[in-house]
């Protein structure tokens, strides 16, 4: 059995489901928009659903679920969300760390170093990666 979401990861999921609703929304069926609109934007459970639509509340996860994966595949495709949104803190805290390790491999294939200049300006990426996220 695995842990439940706490209440930031779901509001977080839930947000992220609304963002790729708005854009991809008409893709999906009439039954899988509304129940995952009714989740996303209405901030209904699955149990809240299924009284209200007189089905069971493992149809909705099922339905909300399926909708969520079939949006990310969009999403993963065409990259509209992607395109159009800020870096999160994961994301942004994720570039840096990728930085940081192409700089830490490219001083040990260099040896000695004739120009820190390259240095100096990867550092500053970094440290804006890096400021953009305790900005938030």
């Amino acid at each position: 059995m695995s842990p439940r979401a706490s209440k930031t990861e779901t509001t977080m999921r839930r947000a992220r489901l609304a963002n790729l609703l708005a854009v991809y929304g008409a893709l999906l069926t009439k039954k899988q928009r509304h129940m995952a609109e009714s989740h996303a934007n209405e901030g209904l459970s699955f149990a809240e659903i299924a009284r209200r639509d007189s089905v069971t509340r493992q149809a909705v996860h099922d339905a909300v679920r399926h909708a969520e994966r079939v949006l990310e595949e969009y999403e993963s495709t065409l990259g509209v969300v992607s395109r159009f949104s800020s870096p999160t803190e994961d994301t942004s805290r994720k570039m840096a760390a990728e930085r940081l390790a192409g700089l830490r491999n490219r001083v040990a294939r260099q040896g000695i170093i004739y120009s820190s200049d390259w240095i100096q300006i990867e550092l500053s990426e970094i440290e804006r990666l890096l400021g953009s996220v305790d900005a938030n």
